[in-house]
């Protein structure tokens, strides 16, 4: 049974964990222990996308379940979303102690990884994903007992409250992004990879004569080749693809002026199993283009003062030697900047920043 003190320090991990991503292996690890376990799994599924994140030890061995296309063959995960209920379930909940080790899931792969009980449990947060978390014990160490999993119940409602809190957290960064583009001049909205409206700035709303709906929450326009254009944009911002940033024109209609829709990728961080795929969709006219200022990076990508400056000068096209002699650095300060550029963007490479911004900024 948990002290206070220490329930207390484990609830404050998951919490922490939500805002925070890269905690989360911190997180799991502390709800393993507690469990007389191993490893813990986190991964959330939103019906494209299956992103997750492990205790170190289990990491190479879910990429391995991935990689061998256990998740589409799971008699385990299956076993537990068709019993349902509020609470963790057991492996022998599922499977008669006897039979276990013929079912496919553990007699092929969770049994020769050292596995096979274990307990998890699953939530279905607002925008429709599913949250599934599992902690894992070693096979010969034999089931979990039932006083654990009252335990384990105990700290599931605040596992479901730490999804609720990242997409509050992430909707409110969503805003501080728009808000900077607005001063900025650019008409942006954050929508998700089906096309779903997340929120909008104040000049978005302005070309709303060239939208003509937005059933169920998806953006459309009057222009039907605009329509495809932006629904084949949307389908590949889930992809690590260098090309994925695309423009869409929008024709001129009942007076007002035809302009390009950039469309950016947003990438997830790093262990951030909440984040949904999103792209900021960036408004442009003719002849006149965003002027991406060092305040509107910094408020984007959380940049610092530095770390813009780095980026305006990758923008201008130029190499790290060269912004190395303007700014007075080392080449391996300006080059280490660059790699916090480039994490912060989710861009592989200086061409793929470029890419991505070089088609909004003056």
């Amino acid at each position: 049974m948990l002290g206070v003190e220490e329930y207390g320090d484990l609830v404050g991990r998951i919490y922490e964990a939500a805002a925070i991503p890269e905690l989360w292996p911190n997180a799991l690890d502390g709800l393993a222990n507690v469990a007389g376990c191993i490893g813990g799994l986190l991964f959330v599924n939103s019906g494209q996308q299956t992103h997750w994140v492990a205790s170190p030890v289990l990491q190479s061995g879910f990429q391995r379940l991935l990689d061998g296309g256990w998740m589409d063959r799971n008699d385990r995960l299956s076993g537990m979303l068709a019993k349902g209920g509020a609470g963790f379930i057991r492996d022998q909940d599922l499977f008669d102690h006897d039979n276990i080790s013929q079912v496919p899931m553990y007699r092929d792969f969770l049994i020769p990884e050292g596995l096979g009980w274990g307990a998890g449990t699953f939530v279905t947060t607002v925008p429709g994903d599913s949250v599934v978390l599992t902690v894992e014990k070693r096979h010969v160490d034999g089931p979990l007992e039932p006083a654990t999993i009252r335990m384990l119940d105990a700290l599931r409602p605040h596992i479901a409250r730490a999804g609720i809190l990242s997409a509050v957290l992430r909707l409110q960064k969503a805003h501080v992004r728009l808000d900077a583009l607005d001063r900025a001049g650019a008409p942006a909205a954050l929508v998700g990879s089906g096309g779903r409206v997340m929120a909008t700035n104040r000049l978005f709303e302005a070309i709303g004569r060239q939208v003509v709906a937005r059933a169920h929450g998806r953006l459309a326009f009057r222009d039907d080749a605009a329509n495809q254009a932006l629904s084949n944009a949307l389908a590949r911002i889930g992809s690590d693809n260098t090309d994925d940033v695309r423009s869409v024109v929008l024709p001129c209609a009942d007076g007002e002026p035809a302009c390009v829709l950039h469309i950016i990728p947003i990438r997830r961080q790093a262990m951030d199993v909440f984040s949904r795929s999103e792209a900021l969709i960036i408004a442009t006219h003719e002849g006149r283009a965003l002027d991406i200022s060092s305040s509107v990076l910094c408020e984007l990508y959380d940049f610092t003062r530095a770390e813009a400056a780095v980026a305006q000068e990758l923008l201008q096209g130029r190499s790290i030697a060269e912004i190395a002699a303007l700014r007075h650095r080392s080449m391996e300060t300006v080059r280490s900047q660059v790699k916090v550029v480039l994490a912060k963007t989710g861009c592989r490479s200086q061409l793929d920043f470029v890419r991505r911004l070089a088609p909004l900024a003056r």
